[in-house]
């Protein structure tokens, strides 16, 4: 393994491990804090819009902790005296899956962070605006994460797919 794909490989481990401990924190937030106040002030479409933002974060959380496992375990295979350099067709197969299913999580995540950024957003202003410091923060702590996840998760996606093109070559 090259210093560069060393690099990007552990700089991709860290990323995603941070967003998937995120993700999960912030779906405890929303559904242990957000969801109860809204439902306690009546606001039913804004607790129904705090339970979407939740399953989202779960899906993201999931889809990010099977990633950061399967990741560490790519990196962690036995490479023995036996092993050859040169690829036969089901190693090639299963990089190329491997490579599918990473882009797959990755552009779900993004979506999933697009479709939660709105309520993010929203719910930090309303709850500045309310004087609630705490909810506000937090919220305003989800908003910052989904940006942060969505820009170096695009980046990562787009360094994937320059390494998926620059391969064929």
């Amino acid at each position: 393994m090259s210093a560069t794909v060393a690099c990007f490989t552990a700089f991709y481990i860290v990323l995603i491990g941070c967003q998937a401990g995120g993700c999960s924190y912030f779906a405890a937030f929303v559904n242990n804090e957000v969801r109860p106040y809204f439902a306690a002030h009546g606001m039913e479409s804004d607790s129904n819009n705090a339970y979407e933002a939740f399953v989202y974060l779960v899906i993201s959380a999931v889809l990010l902790w099977f990633s950061f496992m399967g990741t560490l375990c790519g990196i962690c295979k036995p490479r023995g005296r036996n092993s050859s350099h040169r690829e036969d067709f089901g190693s090639s197969c299963g990089k190329f899956l491997r490579i599918v299913i990473s882009l797959a999580i990755g552009l779900t995540v993004v979506v999933l962070a697009c479709l939660t950024a709105k309520y993010a957003f929203g719910w930090w202003h309303y709850f500045d605006s309310q004087g609630l410091d705490h909810l506000a923060a937090n919220c305003h702590g989800l908003a910052g994460m989904i940006t942060a996840g969505m820009v170096l998760s695009s980046c990562t996606l787009l360094v994937m797919a320059i390494m998926i093109i620059s391969s064929d070559h």
